[in-house]
């Protein structure tokens, strides 16, 4: 009988799904991720729910976050959300400046120091491909692709100063959050290694979930890869900023 109710027990804490925290920069990759992972019966992510536009949140959760709320109580309301009873991790997406804006702070330290709480840290190698990619999102207006067909890009003028100040801010904001991530419940992932080994990426993540990695050649994509082309094609300037970063740590991304 003891061993039945130990059992019944292990169970029933078996089916409270683990708390998994995207932390990420903008144009990461963040959206494929999670979009691909979503497929997987074992897994349920919410997005952003904290977006800075109030429209956006309703396409995450059941219940939208207000201004002026407890960010606290609504994440507890998100963990105790009745679950199918398969699914064994759920996922919101954190922007680095929604973990660090002064009315998350308190969240945010809710979960650093919550031991249940894991975090999937993605980040991009190549700056310069963030970067582009951001530009390129901000000049479409296109943040998010569901279809393969893509509207003929326009060469962009990169401001040598301008791009220098973004690649300092991200490297500096993806080294401060790497200090701030508790390593024993953080795994790390380049936006290059789900692109370039995908399975293998994503066979690490479902085991640090402890999810069956069973299903994940058999994950489709609902949002797609943006195609922002070479930065040589794409870069109206491109040879100035070539000689302009031919002194810097950045300049193997002009090659």
């Amino acid at each position: 009988m003891t061993s039945l109710i130990r059992k019944v027990a292990l169970d029933l804490r078996r089916q409270k799904p683990r708390l998994l925290v995207l932390v990420c920069l903008p144009r990461t990759g963040s959206n494929y991720l999670l979009s691909t992972l979503g497929w997987h019966p074992q897994f349920k992510s919410f997005y952003e729910l904290f977006h800075r536009d109030p429209e956006e949140r309703t396409l995450f959760f059941d219940t939208q976050y207000q201004e002026g709320e407890d960010p606290i109580a609504f994440i507890e309301l998100m963990k105790n959300y009745r679950f199918k009873r398969r699914v064994r991790a759920v996922c919101f997406k954190l922007i680095y400046t929604q973990a660090l804006h002064p009315e998350f702070s308190a969240a945010w330290n809710y979960l650093l120091q919550d031991p249940e709480t894991s975090f999937l840290h993605l980040s991009r190698r190549n700056g310069l491909e963030q970067y582009l990619s951001w530009k390129t999102a901000f000049q479409s207006k296109v943040w998010v692709k569901t279809e393969n067909e893509y509207p003929p890009l326009e060469r962009i003028h990169v401001d040598p100063q301008g791009c220098l100040h973004h690649l300092e801010q991200c490297e500096k904001q993806t080294a401060e959050m790497r200090d701030i991530l508790p390593p024993a419940r953080t795994l790390e992932i380049e936006y290059e290694s789900l692109v370039e080994e995908k399975i293998a990426t994503l066979n690490q993540i479902t085991s640090f979930l402890e999810l069956r990695s069973r299903y994940n050649r058999r994950l489709k994509q609902s949002t797609k890869i943006q195609r922002v082309g070479s930065p040589h094609h794409r870069i109206t300037n491109f040879e100035e900023l070539k000689r302009f970063f031919s002194e810097t740590k950045y300049a193997s991304y002009f090659e």
